[in-house]
């Protein structure tokens, strides 16, 4: 919405602003919220989150959304047959 607004010759000064705040804003929630998850990850599963940092290719992203979505792999999705 914001490319179209600003390429497509309709620019509204006031909502493009607007706009632009809002995504800053979310940004910086997102990066409290980041650093916030990382900090709880590094109090309970330090370990883990270190061995996940040193495997190529993911990061601490990564490595925080894996041990989250398995709840540092305990549960698995894997069934017996």
């Amino acid at each position: 919405m914001l490319h179209s607004l600003l390429t497509g010759g309709q620019a509204k000064d006031k909502l493009v602003r607007s706009i632009k705040r809002q995504i800053k804003n979310l940004d910086k929630e997102i990066g409290l919220l980041e650093i916030e998850m990382e900090q709880l990850i590094k109090s309970n599963e330090q370990g883990l989150y270190s061995r996940l940092n040193t495997v190529p290719g993911i990061g601490r992203r990564t490595a925080m959304i894996l041990i989250v979505s398995t709840n540092a792999f305990v549960t698995s999705r894997v069934h017996p047959r």
